[in-house]
């Protein structure tokens, strides 16, 4: 399968410029996730790949096959990019059975009876609903919808398989097993892949690299690990799960130890961290995952990165407990799968190890 490039493209309505010159690869046979809130430009940026919306400017390629080049005036129609595409309604004809919903690529294609009938049904065997061929689509679940617009997709041997938010319609428990039915489709078909959602939890599970985009631009990109313990601003680290944000400035760096000053309306006090990638004096933010909070009911044996604490709010959800807790008078959001023996109002210590605070630059 081929890899797809793009390059500086640029995508406007109006005055509003929704992709803003971005120069993307997905590499052959990957799975790359667009990743952003609503109007970051990654729907729209998949659309143009598919051919559905025009490019103002730009380049893009599948393989060394351009598709798309607004300086030689090259723009091919969607159905001659050889792409497959699953949207986010699925859009399944509401008056074609399972079978014919899937046997319509290959129909338009004009191929035999003989070559629909196998390929249909090898597509549906790949997805687990040889049962459904005859049933109309409002007489199966959404679950199975989703299954029968991933058949249609990928009917016909797709070069590139596009998924636009293919789960956002599902209820949370199937939604959490269908990430593992697009993964072990997308390894087994080896398929390049360009992946958009909103959602991190999807991202950091289906994608070999995470494009975070905002404003029509990537603003990060790396795999899951990457994006999620090294985010390099402070919007992708807000974005990317919960965390914690407090101001401060590198204060001095020793022995492979950075000390920050926080300077937190209602938190002063140091904050010690393995992470040396300011000099002193640069202003950063001392960023801490709300896993990596440890709380404690008596004060622990630990020199750095101990503070007391009033517990505010203690819920149970299911595997963990989420929980409040406010150091001075600055609120701390931590998590932890541990039974905390202390009611809310009750004093708490908390404690951070120093290779659990991330810096971030400040402007």
């Amino acid at each position: 399968m081929p890899d797809v490039k793009i390059e500086k493209l640029i995508k406007r309505f109006g005055d509003v410029i929704a992709v803003a010159g971005i120069d993307i690869t997905i590499p052959e046979g990957k799975i790359v996730t667009l990743l952003g809130p609503s109007g970051c430009g990654k729907t729209t940026t998949l659309r143009c790949v598919a051919g559905f919306e025009h490019a103002d400017e730009g380049r893009i390629w599948i393989g060394d096959h351009i598709i798309f080049d607004s300086t030689e005036k090259i723009s091919l129609s969607p159905q001659k990019r050889d792409m497959g595409m699953v949207f986010q309604s699925y859009a399944v004809w509401p008056h074609m059975t399972v079978y014919e919903n899937i046997a319509f690529p290959l129909k338009i294609r004009k191929m035999s009876r003989g070559e629909v009938d196998q390929r249909v049904e090898r597509a549906m065997n790949m997805v687990g609903i040889q049962a459904l061929k005859n049933r109309l689509p409002s007489a199966v679940s959404g679950g199975q919808q989703q299954r029968v617009a991933f058949a249609r997709a990928i009917v016909y041997d797709p070069t590139v398989l596009l998924l636009d938010e293919p789960l956002s319609n599902l209820d949370a428990k199937l939604r959490e097993r269908m990430r593992f039915e697009i993964l072990e489709l997308q390894r087994k078909l080896g398929i390049t892949t360009i992946y958009v959602t909103h959602d991190q939890e999807e991202a950091m599970v289906l994608s070999d690299e995470v494009m975070v985009m905002d404003n029509g631009l990537v603003i990060q990109s790396g795999n899951p690990e990457e994006i999620y313990f090294n985010p390099s601003n402070e919007f992708v680290a807000d974005f990317i799960g919960k965390i914690n944000f407090l101001v401060g400035t590198v204060h001095t760096l020793d022995e492979g130890m950075s000390v920050v000053n926080i300077q937190e309306e209602g938190l002063q006090g140091s904050m010690y961290t393995t992470r040396t990638d300011f000099p002193a004096g640069r202003r950063v933010l001392a960023s801490v995952r709300p896993e990596n909070i440890q709380i404690h009911t008596s004060k622990p044996d630990k020199e750095v990165n101990t503070w007391p604490a009033r517990l505010e709010r203690k819920n149970f959800l299911g595997g963990l407990f989420d929980m409040i807790v406010r150091v001075e008078d600055k609120e701390l959001r931590c998590r932890t799968p541990f039974v905390v023996e202390a009611d809310t109002g009750a004093t708490v210590y908390i404690h951070i190890q120093p290779k659990d605070v991330l810096l971030i630059g400040m402007n």
